[in-house]
């Protein structure tokens, strides 16, 4: 999947979630609808995490993306589902990819 948009903000890298992930959120606007902007929370992962430094908020991006979602079990046995948005490819919408 492939999005564009403007680049909101980015998060602060979290480091060693576990003992092999690092992650870092962004969020991107995309404008497809000026009268309901949607701001995606879409993440870098590990060896990734550093393509974001090439960029800054108000930069117009196209991001390569994939979907991924797992289910977790809270420590009461309900079951949750979890989407994560995790970014394979950033470029800016006039430049080269990153």
């Amino acid at each position: 999947m492939i999005i564009t948009g403007t680049l909101k903000s980015i998060n602060p890298v979290v480091e060693k979630i576990s003992a092999k992930f690092s992650k870092v959120v962004f969020i991107l606007t995309d404008n497809t609808n000026p009268q309901s902007p949607q701001h995606l929370p879409i993440e870098l992962q590990n060896s990734k995490i550093g393509i974001i430094s090439q960029f800054q908020a108000g930069d117009i991006v196209r991001v390569s993306l994939d979907m991924r979602g797992r289910e977790w079990k809270s420590r009461d046995g309900s079951v949750k589902y979890i989407l994560s948005l995790v970014a394979t490819q950033i470029e800016k919408a006039d430049n080269g990819i990153f």
